[in-house]
């Protein structure tokens, strides 16, 4: 029997050469958002399955509460996007060892979990 998998599992990115990486490896995703409007606010959202993150915005550390899926509308900490360029770093860890790899999310949103009106991912995509 194959598991089903949620809409939201399905969102999920697999990072190449987790499934065979060790336990405590890490990686390091980056990702320029291009923010149209000076000020722009919205909230960080970040799913992951078989690791924990650091999410560091423009060189500050950014701290919230961490769901299993993204999309979760558990409330998240809002961000300010400066206008023009700004560089969202994730510090990913493997949590075990084994061929599980570990998965992943990223969007920035408002109030109903779409990706915020008027910035671009590059890479391109969630």
């Amino acid at each position: 029997l194959v598991e089903r998998q949620t809409y939201q599992q399905c969102l999920l990115y697999k990072i190449p050469g987790s499934d065979t990486a060790q336990a405590n490896s890490l990686y390091y995703l980056f990702i320029k958002i291009n923010g149209m409007r000076k000020g722009l606010v919205g909230q960080l959202l970040v799913g992951i399955e078989g690791g924990d993150f650091t999410a560091y915005l423009n060189g500050r550390k950014k701290s919230f509460n961490t769901s299993a899926y993204p999309y979760d509308p558990t409330p998240s900490p809002f961000i300010t996007l400066i206008k023009g360029e700004n560089t969202l770093v994730l510090e990913v860890k493997k949590n075990s060892a084994g061929n599980q790899p570990v998965k992943i999310a990223v969007n920035i949103c408002d109030f109903d979990g779409d990706r915020l009106d008027g910035i671009k991912f590059e890479p391109s995509g969630e």
